[in-house]
């Protein structure tokens, strides 16, 4: 079943090439979304696509690029939008 997981990474996430670790992970799967970071230097992430792969996407961002702590994950669960074509970095 396709779903979309709206996601907010907690921990040193940023500076240490996590949205591109998670582009990176999430075009393997074929997921589609953005990966953002935030004022308060948590990273947003939201991805669409089947559920089993975003669990599998989940369990990467938990794990994070090399130099990277995650501290905590975040993640609501909605019903799949559609409205990506891709998974990009957004600024």
């Amino acid at each position: 079943m396709r779903k979309r997981a709206e996601i907010t990474i907690k921990g040193r996430v940023q500076g240490v090439g996590y949205r591109f670790f998670a582009v990176n992970k999430a075009k393997e799967l074929n997921l589609t979304g953005y990966a953002q970071n935030k004022d308060d230097g948590d990273v947003f992430v939201v991805a669409e696509g089947e559920e089993e792969d975003i669990r599998t996407f989940l369990d990467w961002l938990k794990t994070g690029p090399q130099l990277s702590m995650v501290n905590k994950i975040i993640t609501n669960w909605f019903d799949v939008s559609n409205c990506f074509t891709n998974f990009t970095v957004k600024y």
